[in-house]
């Protein structure tokens, strides 16, 4: 086993112990060791591997797992069941690529709480099941087949690709790896979706309004306007003519926080009396424009968000929005990724996971 250290390699998305367990295989089907045979102490790969003990007692343990060698207390490790020369390591390595991951979750909770949210619950559910996770960041889109094809991951989850990513998916399709896509909203056939039911979150939404008397609400929107936002607009513009109400839209330039105009809104739209949002940002920026010119929230306007982020509860009134399960994204699409790989040539499915409207002082 001592000529196998050099090849660790710590910058490798297998991690190490997972390294350290496919060496120590390697070893016992080339020495033919049987049941009984006395494998290297923990301190003993330390010193091979250059490693934690830690490391070594995880690579250890995982053996331990499949069943391939046992701890006998005070004794050591043995081989506990012959490695088969036609064995195969059962773990699997899977990608995530997102198109707002910078390479440090903590940054990434800043700029993009959603994002955030869905990569720590792969990340929590991976940790959990002992599967290997690889996060692929930066110029994703920029990839060509032959760097897909290169990349050590037997499978890939994509996070929230939009219009521009069209051409990324094509890729994906053509390098042969499956993949799953999340919070997909386009018209895209032929590929596995995890999506939230946003058609059917908006249509509640813009029923509660219309519940409470409204009649004049509008959808506030971002431009671009396309994938989710548009999905996302079309369930409340069914609610709206179910009702035998006149949609709106105002789609603000950009992201609210730095192009928000309240004056150019109420030059566009003359009458409102709710406000459906997009995101939970759109809907504050609205709530504290409003608040500033005297609207009273929820008397004069009523208002919803859409995400039900931190800030609903720390701007006053308190946000009404719609609950993600942005924890069940994750898991969902690495249960079905696994599902793809242990099943090759299943048939694509979109599964929609539901949402839970949190009714809160602003409606």
């Amino acid at each position: 086993m001592l000529n196998m250290a050099s090849e660790i390699r710590k910058s490798d998305p297998v991690p190490v112990f997972r390294q350290i367990k496919d060496l120590m295989l390697i070893h016992m089907k080339q020495k033919n060791l049987s049941p009984g045979d006395v494998l290297p102490s923990e301190s003993k790969l330390c010193d091979i591997f250059d490693v934690s003990r830690m490391t070594a007692r995880k690579a250890i343990t995982a053996l331990i797992e499949d069943n391939i060698v046992c701890r006998v207390h005070g004794k050591g490790t043995f081989v506990a069941r012959k490695v088969e020369p036609g064995y195969t390591m059962q773990h699997k390595v899977i990608g995530i690529i997102t198109p707002r991951y910078s390479g440090n979750l903590k940054l990434s909770k800043s700029q993009s709480p959603t994002h955030y949210r869905v990569i720590e619950s792969i990340e929590q559910y991976c940790g959990e099941k002992g599967l290997d996770l690889s996060i692929i960041s930066s110029k994703f889109a920029k990839l060509s087949i032959d760097d897909l094809e290169a990349i050590p991951v037997a499978g890939i989850v994509l996070l929230f690709p939009h219009q521009e990513h069209f051409d990324l998916i094509a890729k994906l399709k053509k390098c042969g790896k499956p993949f799953v896509a999340v919070h997909c909203f386009l018209d895209i056939a032929g590929i596995n979706k995890i999506n939230i039911d946003v058609f059917k979150s908006s249509y509640e939404a813009t029923s509660l309004l219309i519940g409470k008397g409204r009649k004049d609400i509008v959808f506030l929107g971002q431009s671009p306007f396309s994938g989710a936002g548009y999905t996302h607009y079309q369930g409340y513009g069914k609610a709206m003519l179910d009702s035998g109400l006149v949609p709106q839209l105002y789609a603000a330039p950009g992201y609210p926080e730095t192009a928000w105009n309240f004056d150019d809104f109420r030059r566009k739209i003359k009458k409102f009396d709710g406000i459906v949002a997009a995101e939970d940002p759109m809907a504050a920026c609205f709530i504290k424009a409003a608040v500033r010119t005297g609207i009273n929230v929820p008397d004069d306007v009523s208002v919803c968000g859409f995400y039900d982020s931190e800030i609903c509860q720390h701007i006053t009134p308190a946000l009404t929005s719609m609950r993600l399960p942005l924890h069940m994204l994750g898991i969902a699409a690495v249960k079905r990724l696994y599902s793809l790989l242990e099943k090759p040539g299943s048939a694509p499915e979109t599964t929609m996971l539901p949402t839970k409207l949190i009714v809160r002082e602003s409606t």
